[in-house]
């Protein structure tokens, strides 16, 4: 982790000397990878895979603050063990998301989103010298307020704080 911390520093100093449009537009295509940290469905982490395509430009008239509406999807994992259980949950999430540049930075893009899904969740049970193996599902809502800071011209340090998979997020992000 203190690893982690001092590669996202080190490219926020570097960063310094890129200027550019971080807001997401239309057309624009986003992969990145998360950390889920805080009520993670039993674990203290959890991964998260998302995607993102700016899909509607201007789609608010708010006078010079410019603002995009984008849709995403995500995939996320979280799993622990406990008392010799074994418990994973696997969320498909599918996101709508509103980018606005509140703070007319060129370096920073700011958003809001909100996220309907799946949770397919599982639990092994010790039984004796065999596991039992029970799985179940349901339906996730989660909502998320976020900044992604420009590094470079295609890559961005991320974070969020919301509910669904975890109630902090911190990660990378890459415009294709």
């Amino acid at each position: 982790m203190k690893r982690f911390i001092l590669i996202i520093a080190g490219l926020f100093l570097i960063s310094n000397v890129y200027g550019g449009d971080a807001l997401v537009h239309q057309g624009d295509k986003i992969v990145g990878g998360r950390l889920a940290l805080g009520s993670v469905y039993g674990a203290s982490a959890g991964v998260i895979l998302s995607g993102e395509y700016g899909f509607k430009d201007q789609l608010f008239n708010l006078g010079d603050l410019n603002n995009t509406l984008g849709f995403g999807a995500s995939l996320a994992y979280s799993g622990y063990s406990e008392f010799g259980y074994d418990y994973s949950n696997y969320l498909l999430l599918f996101s709508g998301i509103w980018h606005t540049d509140i703070f007319k930075n060129p370096k920073l893009d700011t958003y809001a989103s909100l996220s309907l899904g799946y949770n397919f969740a599982s639990v092994t049970i010790p039984s004796g010298k065999a596991n039992r193996t029970n799985s179940f599902a349901g339906l996730v809502v989660g909502t998320a307020l976020g900044m992604r800071y420009q590094l470079s011209s295609q890559l961005y340090g991320v974070g969020e704080i919301g509910f669904g998979m975890g109630v902090l997020r911190l990660g990378i992000d890459y415009r294709l």
